[in-house]
């Protein structure tokens, strides 16, 4: 039985392999294409979500798969007094 090896990069803020602004810095500095990437609850906090993803793109492999989450606009608990957290800059809906 051959074993695969998986070689995992953080861009995070705490013990990150590498300390960049995922909007502002070009992710080419990492040298590498990468198959999967995988940001949950992030988006929502970005100032420029497009510049973001925009640079995401560029260091993923052609047919790569990207795996994201954000809360939705029209999540049941915001219906029954829930509140945005305050550090949110978007709320996106189904449509965004």
């Amino acid at each position: 039985m051959t074993k695969k090896k998986y070689d995992i990069i953080t861009v995070d803020l705490d013990g990150a392999d590498y300390w960049l602004n995922v909007e502002r810095d070009s992710l080419n500095i990492i040298r590498e294409k990468f198959r999967y990437v995988i940001m949950f609850e992030v988006i929502e906090h970005l100032e420029n979500p497009f510049a973001a993803l925009t640079n995401i793109r560029a260091i993923m492999k052609k047919g790569g798969l990207f795996l994201g989450s954000t809360p939705n606009r029209f999540d049941p608990y915001l219906f029954l007094g829930a509140k945005i957290h305050e550090d949110h800059n978007y709320v996106f809906d189904k449509l965004s």
